[in-house]
């Protein structure tokens, strides 16, 4: 018999910007037919101050321009909500990237309601369990993408004992544990060779010399905060979905190391070298890893582009939808 999905070819359908290059993380790939992109999708994807709405909208407004193309599948959504959006207008045939959903909640409810049993990929093997056990289809890839270049940034001076002063950056907001980011505060604030640069959403706004957290930021201000540092902090509370993947990608595609808390949304991107485990104390280890990795970013980089970049990431995902479209319900 032959292979179902060797016959695969899909249409995306993608709520993101347009490649700063012009390459889908696809490349020339023959299984993908087309790509349909929103022109504007709403800014950090919200309107009228709700992330939701921003998603809902932008959602229906992608999967509407697939119906008036004539689009007939099958489909490849890069977002939940565009999945539920295309299966509302009538779309049967439908792949979903993604779930960012807690198990048992209004929006797993939801998802899980009008999803069925169509092909999903996650971006945690700790969802994608989950999703299986409540009778989905799934498998998980890690996550990954190519970020627009930021201006470049200016290394960290010198502190006045004469030792580099390692600068640690927290950024994102998805499931970030503000006590954690307030010891660190307070323990950074005691450290003549450490300084802290938090992008992590909200109002408030600090500046102490050693400490500096900004409010709402672009992405470019954030890609540029974030290239100006010497090692990424990820700290995260446990909401059993996946949290933190974008800063860490981008992080990585910058040289960067990442240390991050241990939760099990995350569990299969903790390689103990670019990607560590946070200890009890982070402190140590983020002066150390900072340190260590000083003059490694082009290794740091090549790790990247190996296993994080938009292409190994495309990949990834069709390969695993081609193992759904091919299986039994797993």
């Amino acid at each position: 018999m032959e292979d179902v999905g060797s016959l695969m070819r899909w249409t995306v359908l993608d709520l993101g910007a347009r490649p700063i290059d012009g390459a889908e993380r696809w490349g020339t790939d023959d299984r993908i037919r087309r790509v349909i992109r929103l022109q504007k999708p709403a800014p950090s994807g919200r309107r009228l101050g709700s992330r939701g709405l921003g998603l809902g909208v932008d959602a229906f407004r992608v999967a509407a321009r697939a119906r008036l193309a004539l689009v007939t599948g099958p489909i490849i959504a890069m977002n939940p909500w565009t999945a539920v959006a295309a299966r509302l207008l009538g779309y049967r045939d439908v792949s979903t990237v993604g779930l960012y959903a807690v198990e048992g909640g209004r929006s797993w409810r939801l998802l899980r309601r009008v999803l069925g049993s169509g092909p999903v990929v996650t971006l945690s093997e700790h969802e994608s369990m989950k999703w299986r056990t409540a009778g989905g289809r799934s498998l998980s890839v890690r996550y990954g993408s190519t970020f627009a270049e930021p201006p470049v940034a200016h290394r960290s001076e010198p502190s006045a004992r004469g030792n580099t002063t390692v600068t640690i950056f927290v950024g994102g907001t998805s499931d970030r544990d503000e006590e954690a980011i307030s010891r660190l505060v307070s323990e950074v604030e005691a450290q003549e060779d450490l300084r802290l640069v938090i992008a992590a959403g909200g109002s408030s706004q600090l500046d102490t010399g050693r400490v500096r957290r900004v409010p709402a930021v672009t992405a470019a201000q954030f890609s540029e905060l974030l290239a100006s540092c010497d090692v990424v902090f990820l700290p995260l509370t446990d909401n059993g979905r996946a949290a933190g993947h974008m800063v860490l990608v981008e992080a990585l595609q910058r040289g960067k190391p990442v240390v991050a808390s241990w939760v099990a949304g995350m569990s299969e991107y903790f390689d103990g070298e670019y990607v560590r485990t946070a200890q009890e104390d982070p402190i140590p280890q983020l002066r150390a890893v900072g340190r260590a990795f000083d003059s490694h970013a082009r290794e740091v980089r090549a790790y990247w582009k190996r296993e994080y970049s938009k292409e190994a990431f495309g990949a990834r995902v069709l390969s695993a939808f081609e193992q759904l479209n091919g299986s039994d319900p797993l």
